[in-house]
This record gives C-alpha cells, structure tokens and sequence, in this order.
C-alpha cells in the first residue's frame, strides 16, 4: 500500500506501511549528542478496504501523533529551562570534572585556581544565558588588582575557553561576550630573557660548590626544562656513547582526595606515568617534540662521573635527589635557584631573581651568539616540530656536539671550541 499523507516539512510522515497495513507516524524530536536528526515513530491498527476516509482507525493514529508530539513539546522545554537557568558555577563544576579525564596535570590545575579561585567568587551565580562583556571585565580586573596583568590575562583565556565549551553541550552564551574576548587587548609581554654570560659563569661557580652543582651545569649547557633535570635517571646518561636521553619528567601530581590519599592520584585518560613515592610522578613530555637525545660534552661527562660516586642514594635512580633519597620538590629548586644568584651577585634587570626557565633562555641565547644554525638550536632544546623522531635526533648529533662543546668552553671561561664550519 502506497504512502497515504506527507506531514509539514520537518515534522515526519504518516502513512499505511505495506508489509502489514499498519499506520506509523515518523516525527521530528530534535537532535542527537552525536548531531543526527532524532525521530520517534508511533504506530497503529490499519484501516480495512470498506473503512471511511475518516475511520476510526485514522482518528486512533492520529491522537497517538498529537499526544506524542505534545510530550516531546513538554520535554524541549524542560530541557530549555534547564539550559536557562544554568549558572557559570553549576557548569564550571561540570567542566573541570570534564577537564579533569583529558587535561594534564598542570593544566588542569591551573584551571581549578581560576575557576575556584576568580571565576566562580566573582560571577558564579550568573546564569550563562544572562552573562555580558560586564562579567569578563569584571573577572579581568578583579584577577588584575590581586594577582597582576598576566595572570588575568590567563584568566580570561580559561574563561572563555571554559564558556565556548558550554555552547558544544547545547547551553546559550551571548555572542558578545566572544566577541568582547576577540577585542580586549593582547597579554603584556615577557621579561623573560637570558642571563649574561658572566651571569651564567658567576652563579655556575656558586653552585660548584654545592655536591648537585651539575643539576645547574645540565640546565645552562644542554637547556633542560626544570621537571625534565629533576626527573632524569642515570639509566637515560649513557656514558659509552656520551648520550643524554631526555624522555621523562618529574611532576607531582594532586591527589583526587586530600583527605583520603588511598583514592589515588588525578591521572588523565592515556597519561603514562611512573609513580615514585608521595606525589612525585616520573610524566612523559606533553608532546613529541620534548624527547629527544643530547650529546653529552667531557665537561658535562666528566662532571657527572665524579658526582655519581657520591650521589645521595635513591630507589628511583634520579640523577639529583635530595639527602634522605626523595625527588626534590620544585619549590624547593627554584629557592636554592634564587640562593645562588643572591651569592653570586646577580639579577634580572628588573631587579628581580631570575626563574629556572630563564637558564633555558641562557643556554638558547649562547648557542646563538655562537653562530649555531636554528635547526641544531631547536633540537637541542626540543621546542620545535623539527624533533619527532629519534632517527632525526641521532642524525644530528655530530653538529650538536660541536655547539655543545663551544658552549661548554665559554661556560668555563676560555675560547668556544672551533671547527671548519665556524662553530
């Protein structure tokens, strides 16, 4: 039996099914979580051959379609409501437990603190349908007269990513607000910057006289990160073939429950991990581009040796622990980073100590003072696509080497190390 009635465009069709005669109604009830269209079918008892054009079997089907389509009206605004009268806290929660599965560690976390911290004190009771350009200043300059410009400017970034997302689970946010993010002006820039190279000399002789001082050498002479210093095993030091193998990080990861430590730690879906003890975690790099193989140089070889004989003894095999065998806390790196520069009589030119990332920035600021090409600087230092496989990293260890050396010569005060190339 052929279709009897097309419905209006985009409210489904009702006809006489030909296997069995029965009516069945296809309506529209809006979308699926994956974007297809939903449809709800009702059915009932066919007409005969004798029945009337207006049968009850037709008037049957058609109270099934009006009373079907009155409770999907009834639940579309139920759920309207729902997303109505959604707040920046309610969704918030929602989001960081979202946050939580996918993000690492200290991205994560730094989510919290602004979310926990600025974003829901200040307009957590809004309700996101409602939110104006009004509550992102408000935020901004309420993070900005506590916390400074940079840090709002972070703020604002997690707000906004954080109400962007809310549109993708079918809440309503005004287009004003984005578009009042897309205007507000760009973040401060930097001061970050590279220590002097009679800096560099003058905190590296301090730290020679520290049992550790090769945790400083490692940083200003291969440009190790502070979690990938901290975390290194001396099963990644491979003394035959002069090799520094960088593939972990320490990381202390929080406990999912501060007062029950027995629930574990927040690790993200697909996150390898190696648990050391307390919350000290050996992570892998965020990306590709972080591992990578560093020639190690006789200055750099030699220092390691004489040190490894008297290395505090750890069962994790970490290079550089402290006395009891426990990973050192960045805290507490970062101090006796400080520590050294007030010894040695240095600064930043603000006046401030300089950061750990910023012996990075020096040993960045070196290899290029020395003329070493970009492509060599940026595998050293593994912040370019051009380190994504070892085969790569092995295949440029000859010209790495020699910028190494020429570094290490102008670390220790005498001539950087030449070549035919002029390296």
């Amino acid at each position: 039996m052929s279709k009897e009635r097309r419905q209006g465009y985009g409210e489904g069709g009702l006809y006489q099914r030909s296997s069995d005669g029965r009516w069945i109604a296809a309506l529209e009830a809006g979308w699926t979580e994956s974007s297809t269209r939903r449809r709800i079918t009702v059915s009932g008892p066919g007409c005969l051959p004798a029945c009337p054009a207006r049968c009850s079997h037709r008037a049957a089907i058609a109270r099934k379609v009006r009373d079907k389509k009155a409770e999907i009206a009834k639940a579309a605004a139920a759920r309207s409501i729902k997303v109505d009268r959604k707040t920046v806290k309610s969704w918030a929660d929602e989001w960081l437990e979202m946050r939580e599965k996918t993000k690492r560690p200290k991205t994560y976390e730094s989510n919290v603190r602004a979310v926990r911290k600025w974003i829901v004190p200040t307009i957590g009771t809004k309700r996101l349908v409602d939110l104006s350009p009004r509550d992102l200043r408000a935020v901004e300059t309420k993070v900005a007269r506590t916390a400074g410009r940079p840090s709002a400017v972070l703020a604002r970034r997690i707000l906004i990513k954080m109400l962007r997302d809310s549109l993708t689970e079918g809440y309503d946010v005004p287009h004003t607000v984005f578009n009042a993010a897309a205007n507000a002006g760009a973040p401060p820039p930097s001061d970050r910057t590279a220590l002097e190279l009679d800096q560099a000399v003058a905190v590296l002789e301090q730290a020679a006289e520290l049992p550790h001082g090769t945790r400083y050498l490692v940083s200003f002479l291969q440009g190790l990160r502070q979690g990938e210093a901290l975390g290194l095993t001396w099963d990644s030091i491979d003394f035959d073939t002069n090799i520094i193998t960088v593939e972990w990080q320490l990381q202390p990861l929080p406990y999912r429950d501060k007062k029950n430590r027995k629930a574990g730690f927040r690790v993200p879906d697909d996150y390898e991990v190696r648990h050391l003890q307390g919350r000290f975690h050996l992570v892998r790099p965020k990306s590709r581009r972080g591992y990578r193989i560093i020639p190690m140089v006789a200055t750099m070889r030699d220092a390691l040796l004489t040190y490894r004989d008297t290395a505090p003894a750890n069962p994790h095999g970490l290079v550089w622990a402290r006395a009891d065998g426990w990973p050192i806390d960045k805290a507490d790196d970062a101090a006796e980073f400080r520590a050294l520069q007030k010894a040695a009589g240095v600064a930043h030119p603000s006046g401030r100590p300089f950061v750990g990332h910023e012996m990075r920035n020096t040993a960045a600021q070196i290899l290029k003072e020395l003329g070493v090409d970009d492509v060599t600087i940026t595998a050293i230092l593994g912040h370019s696509s051009y380190v994504t496989s070892r085969g790569y990293m092995t295949s440029r260890l000859a010209e790495k080497r020699r910028a190494i050396e020429s570094a290490a010569a102008l670390l220790a005060g005498g001539a950087p190390a030449s070549n035919d190339d002029g390296v």
